[in-house]
């Protein structure tokens, strides 16, 4: 954090000046104050950040964005410079099995318990950060400690995982947080969503962030896309849909804890530190994430498995996807990455 606060009050401003004319300029006749600030996901995903500037910047204010799981995975896809996702997979290995215990539940086989944990190189597998465990994105929401963390909240928060379920950080930062889905930032997709009759009551987007921040404008008139978009890549095929049945379990259960724990939170006015703008437009689009944006697929409401629609045929029978997850032809399972292995790495780079 100390390098951090380093960068945004000193080596950022005398690289780049121009920022220090940019939003103090809508902070107000007190000219004592200044805006300061940096984006990463890293802020909210590592559990050792949380705790750290949880506790000793309690005032800093978060600011979250959120989007359906497969359109997120599917930006990380076309960032990146992978053909084939399965060809950088592999199955993470169970960390009960690792301490010697046993990996599977009664009645389970080892593929099986392997199976709960796919990812691309990075659940404790060193590598890429893109993963489907990152897809599990309500995860570092919960860790904020803006819901109580019940019993029955726990099982739609990766309770197979061991940085999930039970075993999940409470970090419980009193920090002030804004969060909204990243389509609220249009009007024109709301409008498109078949929602320009909720428009009573609603706040525009980048006025409730001013009210947030404390400023009184944002600029918004210039849009920067990511240069991701110029690839088109997609995931909307049956080739990938084994992929997106998996993404879609986490997508799931992020709309069920949204909506159902982390939403009246939000709502209720005794709870200033969490800010949802136009939370029924957010609820609505929330929900849709329990649908696969590709429209191939379908919930199982016994298993919960994502399965594709029994009118869709790719060669393998009415409703049967091509499965390669798992299997020893292009999946394989890695070597996790251990706390022991990482102090060594650690003591190694110090040495150095």
């Amino acid at each position: 954090m100390t390098k951090l606060l380093s960068y945004l009050y000193k080596v950022w401003p005398e690289k780049f000046p121009e920022i220090l004319d940019g939003p103090d300029r809508y902070l107000g006749s007190d000219t004592s104050l200044h805006l300061r600030g940096a984006k990463c996901p890293r802020f909210v995903s590592d559990p050792k950040l949380l705790l750290k500037y949880g506790p000793r910047y309690p005032k800093t204010k978060i600011i979250i964005g959120m989007r359906h799981p497969v359109k997120w995975f599917t930006s990380f896809f076309n960032m990146g410079s992978v053909a084939d996702l399965y060809s950088k997979m592999t199955l993470c290995p169970n960390i009960e099995e690792e301490r010697g215990q046993k990996a599977a539940k009664a009645g389970e086989t080892k593929a099986e318990a392997l199976d709960r944990e796919v990812c691309i190189v990075e659940c404790r597998c060193a590598g890429l950060p893109v993963c489907f465990h990152r897809a599990r994105l309500h995860l570092p929401l919960a860790r904020m400690g803006k819901t109580r963390l019940g019993r029955d909240e726990l099982e739609l928060l990766a309770p197979n995982d061991p940085d999930g379920g039970q075993q999940l950080l409470y970090g419980n930062i009193t920090n002030p947080v804004f969060l909204y889905e990243q389509s609220q930032m249009s009007s024109t997709a709301m409008e498109s969503a078949g929602e320009t009759g909720a428009s009573v009551g609603r706040i525009d987007y980048w006025e409730a962030l001013a009210q947030f921040i404390g400023v009184s404008y944002i600029p918004n008139e210039h849009y920067h896309a990511a240069h991701g978009d110029a690839h088109q890549k997609t995931l909307c095929t049956d080739y990938y849909d084994e992929f997106r049945s998996k993404l879609m379990e986490h997508s799931y259960n992020i709309s069920v804890w949204l909506e159902d724990y982390l939403l009246p939170v939000a709502i209720n006015p005794s709870r200033p530190d969490l800010v949802i703008p136009n939370p029924e437009d957010f609820r609505r689009i929330i929900q849709t994430y329990k649908e696969d944006p590709c429209q191939r697929l379908v919930r199982d409401a016994t298993s919960g498995e994502y399965l594709l629609k029994p009118t869709l045929d790719v060669g393998f029978g009415p409703g049967r996807m091509q499965r390669i997850i798992g299997t020893e032809k292009q999946v394989a399972p890695c070597k996790g990455v251990t706390r022991r292995m990482e102090k060594k790495k650690r003591k190694k780079k110090r040495e150095e």
